[in-house]
C-alpha cells in the first residue's frame, strides 16, 4: 500500500476528530496510568486522550512513518511507537494498559474474530478498551466507489481492494466481547459532513478509503477512477438551498470493561 499523506488525511481534521471526541466522552472510567492509542496517525487521538487524562502516561501506535513524524513534530515529549496493530499485541512491552484505545484503524486489521480478543487481553483487570470503526458496508459514499472498482476495465485488477477494510455488525462484536468483559457498549452514530460539492466527498476519501484502489491502478488510471467516482457522489449527494451538499458517514462504537 502507498505511503500515508498526512497533508491529505488531516484536511478534514475536525470532521475526523468528532467521533474520536464522541468515544473518550463515553468511557467511564477512574484515570488510566497507561493507554494505548492504536492507530494514533498524526497524533489527534492522542491529543485528545490527554485532554482527558493529563496524566496517562500514552504511547501511541501506528505503522506510517508519515503519521507518526507528524505526530512527533507536533509532540516530541510524548511517547510514539512504530507497528502493526495486527502485531503489536504479541510484543508490546509498556503495558498491561488500563485503556486501549482505537479510532478508526481497526478496520485495516483483518481477522477481528482473532484480533479484538487478543487486544482485550492486553487490558488490566477493570480496564477498557474503546474502538471506533467506519462502517464502510452503510456508506453510500463507499458503496459509490464499489460499484466504480466493478467497471469492466478494472474490475478484475480491483477485486482485492473491495476487502482491504474489514468491519462486522454489532451483534458480531457483542456476542465475541460479552462472554469475555465485564460490561459491553456497543451503538452505531451516523455523522453528516457538509461538503461544497463531490469534489470533497472525492478529497475525504483519498485520505482513506479510496487508497487501495488506487494503489492497484496505474498513474494514469488514477484520474478516471476519480471522476468516475465524483460523477456518482454527484448524483448521490444532491446539493441543498445553500448550493452544499451532506454526505453521510456511519460509523461503529464498541466500548468493554474488563472483568
Amino acid at each position: 500500500m502507498s505511503k500515508w499523506d498526512a497533508a491529505q488525511y488531516m484536511k478534514f481534521a475536525s470532521e475526523r476528530g468528532k467521533p474520536c471526541a464522541d468515544l473518550v466522552a463515553r468511557i467511564e472510567m477512574q484515570p488510566p496510568a497507561r493507554i494505548a492509542d492504536l492507530g494514533c496517525g498524526t497524533g489527534n487521538s492522542t491529543e485528545q486522550l490527554h485532554a482527558r487524562w493529563p496524566e496517562a502516561q500514552i504511547t501511541g501506535v501506528d505503522s506510517s512513518t508519515e503519521m507518526l513524524d507528524k505526530a512527533k513534530s507536533d509532540h516530541p515529549e510524548w511517547h510514539w511507537q512504530k507497528a502493526d496493530i495486527a502485531n503489536w499485541a504479541k510484543w508490546h512491552t509498556a503495558g498491561p494498559f488500563e485503556l486501549v484505545f482505537s479510532n478508526a484503524a481497526l478496520h485495516w486489521v483483518k481477522n477481528h474474530e482473532y484480533q479484538f480478543p487478543r487486544l482485550f487481553e492486553t487490558v488490566t483487570h477493570g480496564g477498557v478498551m474503546a474502538v471506533q470503526i467506519p462502517n464502510h458496508l452503510k456508506s453510500a459514499a463507499h458503496l459509490q466507489m464499489t460499484e466504480v472498482a466493478a467497471l469492466p476495465e478494472w474490475n478484475e485488477d480491483l477485486r482485492p481492494a473491495r476487502f482491504a477494510m474489514t468491519v462486522h455488525t454489532a451483534d458480531f462484536y457483542r456476542k465475541l466481547l460479552t462472554p469475555l468483559a465485564q460490561r459491553v457498549e456497543i451503538w452505531e452514530h451516523t455523522y453528516e459532513h457538509k461538503m461544497e460539492s463531490a469534489d470533497g466527498v472525492v478529497e475525504w476519501l483519498l485520505g482513506t478509503g479510496m487508497r487501495p484502489y488506487l494503489d492497484r491502478l496505474k498513474p494514469e488510471q488514477h484520474a478516471q477512477f476519480k471522476q468516475e467516482c465524483h460523477d456518482r457522489f454527484a448524483k448521490e449527494f444532491p446539493a441543498d438551498a445553500s448550493g452544499k451538499i451532506t454526505m453521510l458517514y456511519p460509523r461503529l462504537f464498541v466500548v468493554a470493561y474488563r472483568k
